[in-house]
C-alpha cells in the first residue's frame, strides 16, 4: 500500500491542501505550527478513522469553518481511495462506499505511529502498554479486533450499571460475558508479547506482565459490593499490570531518558516486523518530530530504520540528514 496523493480541506492548518508522495521516506520539512504534524494526522485519519493524537472531530475542523474533508489516494490493487468528511457527523468512504465499523480500516490498512508521547509505552502507566497490545492485536487478527472491541463494550456497559445500581441479575449476566471476553483478551496479548519477544530480543528488551489475577466469578461476587460503590469492574485485563524489561532491569523504574526512547523505537520496530510478518502487509509508518534530541548520528540511523519500510512518514523541524528520500516542504 503506498498513498500517493492527500487532500485536505478545512482540516485544522489545511484549508487548501494537496501534496504527493512516493514509496519509501517521506521527510515532511519545516518551521513550527506550519501543518507538519497536521498531515501525518490527516493521513492516520484516512486510515483509521480517526485522529492519531487522540482529538475529537469537531476539533480538527479549522477555525471558523465548521466541517473538515480529507482524501488519500492509492497506489494499489485492492484499495484506491479513502474520503473522510466531518459536518457535525463523520462519514469514512472506502471506494466509495460507506465504512460502518473502524475495523474494516483495521483489515485494509496496517499502520504503526510515532508521536513525541511514544515514549510513555515505555516509562508511562501500564495503560499505553495495554494500548500497544490491543492494537497490535486488533491489526493482524481480525478475530482478536473483535475481542477487543467487545470488551471495551463489555466493561463500559458493566461499569455503567455498577454506577447505576442496576438488578442484581443483569450484572451477573454482564458479569459472565465479560469473564468470556476478558479471558480472550488475555490469551490475545500474551500471544503478542510472545511474538513481540522474539522481535526484541536482539536489543536485550523483552516485555513482561506482572502478578495477573484470576478472572473468575468467585472473585467477582467477593468483589461486588467493593465494585457497586464505586462504580467500576476492579478486576480483568483493563487492570493488568505489563512492563518492558532492559538488559534485566524494568525500563518503566529505571530507565533513564535516552533509555526510554531507545526501548520505544525498539518497540515501533517490532511491532512494524510483527504485523508484517503476520499478514503479509507492510505497515505504513508516521513518525512525528522523532528527529527531535537526537544527533546526527542517531538521527541518520533512525532515517535508514524508517527507509527500511515500503512507504514511511517523517515530519521533521530542523533540517533532516542528506538522504534517499521524497522531501515535502511547508511553509508558513
Amino acid at each position: 500500500m503506498i498513498v500517493k496523493e492527500l487532500r485536505a480541506s478545512n482540516f485544522r492548518l489545511l484549508e487548501e491542501s494537496f501534496f504527493e508522495f512516493r514509496s519509501g521516506l517521506n521527510v515532511i520539512e519545516g518551521p513550527n505550527a506550519t501543518g507538519k504534524t497536521t498531515i501525518l494526522e490527516a493521513i492516520g485519519y484516512c486510515l483509521r478513522g480517526k485522529s492519531m493524537l487522540g482529538s475529537q472531530d469537531v476539533d480538527a475542523v479549522s477555525f471558523g469553518k465548521d466541517s473538515f474533508y480529507l482524501r488519500t489516494d492509492f497506489d494499489q490493487t485492492t484499495k484506491s481511495r479513502v474520503e473522510v468528511s466531518f459536518n457535525g457527523r463523520k462519514s469514512v468512504l472506502l471506494d466509495g462506499k460507506p465504512v460502518r465499523t473502524s475495523r474494516a480500516l483495521l483489515e485494509a490498512f496496517k499502520v504503526v505511529t510515532i508521536t513525541p508521547n511514544s515514549s510513555l509505552v515505555a516509562v508511562g502507566p501500564p495503560s499505553h502498554r495495554r494500548e500497544l497490545l490491543d492494537d497490535t492485536a486488533s491489526q493482524i487478527n481480525p478475530s482478536w479486533a473483535a475481542v477487543v472491541s467487545d470488551f471495551r463494550v463489555a466493561l463500559s456497559e458493566r461499569n455503567l450499571a455498577l454506577k447505576n445500581d442496576r438488578p442484581q441479575k443483569l450484572v451477573d449476566v454482564m458479569t459472565l460475558d465479560f469473564i468470556a471476553l476478558s479471558r480472550k483478551l488475555r490469551e490475545a496479548r500474551l500471544e503478542v508479547v510472545k511474538m513481540m519477544n522474539g522481535f526484541m530480543e536482539k536489543a536485550n528488551t523483552k516485555m513482561d506482565f506482572g502478578l495477573l489475577h484470576p478472572i473468575e466469578v468467585d472473585d467477582f461476587a467477593r468483589l461486588l459490593p467493593a465494585e457497586k460503590a464505586r462504580g467500576m469492574t476492579l478486576i480483568g485485563p483493563h487492570r493488568d499490570d505489563c512492563f518492558f524489561v532492559l538488559d534485566g532491569k524494568r525500563v518503566d523504574k529505571f530507565a533513564s531518558t535516552g533509555e526510554a526512547r531507545s526501548v520505544m523505537l525498539t518497540v515501533k520496530i517490532a511491532q512494524a516486523d510483527l504485523i508484517s510478518k503476520a499478514t503479509g502487509i507492510e505497515p505504513l509508518v508516521l513518525a512525528d518530530d522523532l528527529l527531535a534530541e537526537l544527533d546526527r548520528e542517531r538521527q541518520e540511523a533512525a532515517l535508514g530504520v524508517l527507509s527500511r519500510y515500503c512507504q514511511s512518514f517523517l515530519t521533521c523541524a530542523c533540517k533532516a540528514p542528506e538522504g534517499n528520500y521524497n522531501l515535502v516542504r511547508t511553509s508558513q
